[in-house]
């Protein structure tokens, strides 16, 4: 059992491993603009479709593993609240109106087409005709799409809301999701946008520019719903981006120990469920962000460190015994509503309770990571190289 000065130094020595697998601030800024670099680049000259990139490496992780996933977004489809919202000098060659979702989770939507002018096969053969009214039908829209790239000979199968392909040898696994665009913030993220936050994350600026950049709307239905046919996701991804991008480095490198982790843990994860996802990096995201929005950013020190990490594990197993994850936008929304119960609840329970019983050694699981974290931490030789190397940077920081 550590005392708390042996604890803060240790967690000191996580920190500096942590800067050597996740990179230094100076690096991860560089991966960022990179990214956004070649996203202006590759849109600058495309009236039809805008790229969005997504996942780790947008985050500005250069992790083994991490995804390239990108949004390709059809800007020549409009969404609007209302008809009011038409203008009536709109280009657009379609204008779809937004519609409450029946019969699924808050955070999903219809889309009733308004306008139309014109418009590819995939969106076509996704209309959808009820009554008097046509909408389009995500799952075939999403099905189209994978339909689409087989036929130009990508090795893709449908995965969530996107065309997916997994790691080759030569190859990263990466998604690619088909949306639309929405610039209005939607009516179910209301209550975060008027939230109380006590320790001002995110900062009003951040605020202000994702509430001005709205959502995204993806082909993926509530998958607690039996009829998932005309339901699209509201996707936050744009919002996503921008508050990873604005948590200090110590947070964002303990959101990376907890990618880490997840990737450890994740045999052991598929063991309690085989048929999908138990634990994702999303929900992981939505831990980083509640526990940044909730405590004073002079919490997350280095000496801190694994007391941050350990913080967010607790909130994970606190939600995993309430059976309940809230979406960090739309609280209602209960990211474990589909399989966080019954069986598996009982043996995911079994193992985070036995890894909180180890503390400290939990870093020392899996194994993504070989050596261990925890075998690094405690070995004297790499002790002190991580202690040369934070003298290294101290040094240069005075030239």
């Amino acid at each position: 059992m550590m005392d708390s000065e042996e604890s803060e130094r240790m967690s000191f020595l996580l920190s500096r491993l942590l800067e050597k697998d996740i990179g230094t601030k100076e690096e991860v800024d560089i991966r960022r603009k990179t990214v956004l670099f070649k996203e202006q680049f590759d849109n600058a000259n495309n009236e039809n479709h805008s790229i969005f990139n997504t996942g780790s490496s947008a985050e500005g992780f250069a992790l083994r593993g991490s995804d390239n996933d990108a949004m390709i977004v059809d800007k020549t489809i409009m969404t609007v609240n209302s008809k009011h919202q038409i203008p009536s000098d709109s280009k657009h060659d379609m204008v779809l109106l937004l519609r409450d979702a029946n019969n699924c989770q808050h955070g999903h939507v219809e889309l009733e087409i308004a306008v139309w002018r014109r418009c590819k096969q995939p969106l076509y053969k996704s209309f959808h005709p009820v009554g008097s009214r046509t909408f389009i039908s995500s799952d075939i829209y999403r099905e189209e799409h994978v339909k689409h790239a087989l036929n130009l000979g990508f090795n893709v199968a449908s995965h969530g809301p996107s065309s997916g392909a997994d790691a080759t040898g030569t190859n990263a696994a990466f998604d690619v999701v088909h949306a639309f665009h929405c610039p209005v913030w939607p009516k179910d993220a209301i209550e975060w946008k008027t939230r109380k936050r006590l320790y001002g994350w995110p900062t009003e600026t951040v605020l202000i520019k994702i509430i001005e950049g709205g959502c995204h709307l993806v082909p993926i239905g509530d998958k607690c719903s039996d009829n998932t046919l005309l339901q699209w996701r509201i996707s936050f991804a744009y919002a996503e981006r921008l508050l990873v991008h604005s948590l200090s480095h110590s947070q964002f490198k303990v959101y990376g120990l907890l990618k880490i982790f997840l990737k450890n843990i994740k045999v052991r994860l598929e063991a309690i469920s085989k048929e999908e996802e138990i634990l994702s990096s999303y929900i992981l995201k939505t831990v980083i962000f509640h526990a940044v929005e909730n405590t004073p950013e002079t919490f997350w020190k280095e000496k801190n460190t694994f007391t941050c990490f350990w913080f967010c594990f607790s909130i994970l197993c606190a939600w995993v015994k309430a059976e309940y994850c809230p979406n960090y936008f739309i609280p209602k929304n209960n990211l474990f509503k589909r399989h966080i119960h019954g069986q598996n609840k009982t043996k995911l329970l079994q193992l985070l309770s036995e890894i909180h019983n180890m503390k400290w050694m939990c870093l020392s699981v899996g194994t993504y990571v070989k050596p261990s974290i925890m075998d690094i931490l405690l070995n004297k030789s790499h002790q002190a190289d991580l202690m040369q190397n934070q003298t290294l940077l101290q040094s240069e920081a005075l030239l």
